[in-house]
């Protein structure tokens, strides 16, 4: 996470040009963010980076899609890692 951009905030300019700079350096290739936040600033940075994108659920909520499949807690966790699994390019 960082700090100061929270799933009920919109980012600001100076944190888009920080990420954009955090991105260069580190060579960061996925950038997550909560299913239920706004996506908007995310999917800004990602299409001028070349980056991918990929939600993860936080958890708390699920969403009519999670609960007709009768998810739980542990499912949606499982998910959740084989995600941050494929963006790390795990095996």
């Amino acid at each position: 996470a960082v700090s100061g951009l929270s799933p009920e905030a919109e980012a600001s300019v100076k944190q888009i040009a920080y990420l954009s700079d955090l991105v260069k350096r580190t060579g960061i290739k996925t950038i997550f963010y909560e299913e239920f936040a706004s996506d908007k600033a995310i999917k800004s940075l990602a299409s001028d980076a070349g980056l991918s994108v990929m939600t993860l659920s936080p958890l708390e909520n699920l969403t009519k899609d999670e609960m007709d499949q009768r998810l739980c807690y542990e499912d949606i966790l499982k998910q959740n890692l084989e995600k941050i699994s494929k963006a790390l390019e795990c095996r």
